[in-house]
């Protein structure tokens, strides 16, 4: 992050790419959960170029695992959120259109998507709330 920051403060319209992944916390046959793969673009949104989880959390072949995907999703808005960046916008494809629309909460989902103003505020919502939600249990157990 701190490596990020600096990339933006040296040079302002800076395209920068990154791969958020996402790795079990446990013993697991499945090293990597998911990623996504994004850009800072040169406007200061960030674009969504590639989202995917593994094969074996999608079909619970192995362990049930679930919510990588909205797990990576809060992590981008996180993101955005730490850089005071506006917009994330992506594309979805006939299979992602629907977790998109229910993700965002918004009725309509084509081919791409943009979060922000009360998308974002939405997103951001949902992943103040899984914040407070996972303090909860750690402060419990």
């Amino acid at each position: 992050m701190e490596e990020l920051v600096r990339g933006i403060k040296r040079r302002p319209k800076a395209e920068l790419a990154m791969i958020l992944v996402a790795r079990p916390a446990w013993k697991s046959q499945t090293p990597i959960l998911g990623i996504a793969y994004l850009r800072r673009t040169w406007c200061h949104h960030l674009f969504l170029e590639f989202f995917a989880t593994h094969p074996h959390v999608i079909t619970k072949r192995r362990e049930q695992i679930g919510l990588v995907g909205v797990g990576l999703l809060r992590q981008l808005v996180a993101l955005a959120e730490a850089l005071k960046i506006e917009c994330i916008w992506g594309e979805a494809t006939e299979f992602s259109h629907e977790w998109y629309e229910e993700q965002l909460a918004v009725e309509r989902v084509l081919d791409h998507f943009f979060i922000e103003d009360e998308v974002m505020k939405h997103c951001r919502d949902e992943l103040h709330k899984s914040r407070e939600q996972m303090l909860a249990r750690r402060h419990q157990a």
